[in-house]
């Protein structure tokens, strides 16, 4: 065989050979090329489509309910109240949406009377914070029906009274008389304060159960009894009505009735957020309040179906408590006013009264790191 190893020949072949390998090697890159191409363009449409779906998501867990973050109950939260005006601040909260405002549900859930909140909580797990009387949060621990106090509302300055007929002019008068009262309440403790002045004890009146100021009118009335206490707005109806006349109050005997807002112990520890959120939405109510009495005073007499002016007549038997005022009344040690000496005094009479087998720690019974929180939080 023959073969032509001329130069020209040669070079052809060679040029030819490396046309093609150029041709072939230009054809690789370029498909590699290519490739890179897709490749990068792939990477770079799932990191916007990645971005765009980040961007999404952070939209949406802005604009979800601030339940959804820890410390939040995801539900409404039901309170127990019934009509009385020292609660005005939280019936202001409700009518405002204040509560809404600081990013709870809650619901007011209205009752006749203090007793018929205290049968609801101890069955219904769903009420999960009340209204109450500093008396029946020490009473009503002693019992299980567990409870701490987070706020403190009110102290009655004339909204809780003795009232009698027309033939007793004085408390001293009231040995061997009919007292309606409520038994298993407050104002046992209450009637123990006002008789105390006159050397007498609720063992020296015969008392006549009553459960409402409703019923202790409708026994005046029909002069069943010689006496009773009775608290707002029931109060002022019987006094109207000429029924009974004041023969002593809550004005005369200060720090005895103190109101406050109260939640069981386990939700105060799983949801602390919605209950500091209630407290900074109350306080907000206090201070539409001071800002605008006429519209808060209207808004309270819807709550206690009265006049407006009744409504303000009825505000001013209350001695309401500002956050300031909150703060000065937990201070400890044996101060007049101090919470802690208040509970300890209830703690005391329901031990002698009662004669409860155990007792609880009252010092425990209020957690005061909300309204110190509280207080930080408006500085």
């Amino acid at each position: 065989m023959w073969i032509d190893r001329t130069p020209n020949v040669f070079i052809c072949y060679t040029d030819c050979t490396s046309n093609a390998v150029l041709f072939v090697t230009t054809f690789s890159v370029m498909n590699s090329w290519r490739d890179k191409c897709y490749f990068k363009n792939a990477i770079c449409f799932f990191c916007v489509v990645g971005a765009i779906g980040v961007l999404v998501f952070g939209i949406w867990l802005f604009f979800q309910p601030r339940q959804q973050d820890e410390g939040y109950y995801p539900g409404t939260v039901h309170i127990g109240v019934n009509p009385f005006p020292g609660y005005v601040a939280l019936y202001v909260a409700e009518s405002q949406d204040l509560f809404e405002k600081h990013g709870v549900d809650v619901s007011l859930e209205r009752f006749d009377n203090p007793a018929e909140i205290t049968e609801a909580f101890a069955k219904n797990k769903d009420l999960e914070g009340r209204v109450n009387l500093t008396y029946d949060v020490v009473k009503e621990n002693h019992e299980g029906i567990y409870q701490t106090i987070v706020l403190i509302i009110d102290q009655s300055a004339g909204a809780d009274a003795l009232v009698a007929s027309e033939d007793i002019q004085s408390p001293k008068e009231l040995k061997d008389k009919r007292i309606a009262l409520d038994v298993d309440s407050f104002q046992m403790y209450f009637l123990h304060h006002l008789l105390r002045d006159t050397f007498l004890s609720p063992s020296d009146v015969s008392i006549v159960p009553s459960v409402s100021p409703e019923q202790s009118s409708e026994l005046l009335k029909n002069r069943e009894i010689d006496a009773a206490i009775v608290y707002e707005p029931g109060l002022s109806t019987i006094v109207e009505n000429r029924f009974g006349s004041v023969l002593v109050s809550s004005a005369e005997h200060p720090y005895t009735i103190i109101d406050v807002l109260a939640f069981r112990k386990e939700f105060i520890e799983q949801y602390p957020k919605t209950v500091q959120a209630i407290i900074s939405a109350y306080f907000d109510g206090y201070a539409f309040l001071q800002e605008h009495p006429v519209e808060a005073e209207r808004i309270l007499s819807r709550e206690l179906q009265v006049d407006p002016s009744e409504a303000s007549t009825q505000l001013a038997s209350v001695s309401m408590y500002d956050l300031q005022e909150n703060i000065r009344l937990l201070r400890s040690g044996f101060v007049p006013d101090s919470i802690y000496l208040h509970l300890f005094d209830i703690r005391n009479y329901l031990l002698r009264s009662l004669k409860y087998a155990t007792f609880v720690n009252t010092d425990l019974l209020i957690d005061p790191s909300f309204l110190r929180q509280e207080l930080k939080h408006r500085e």
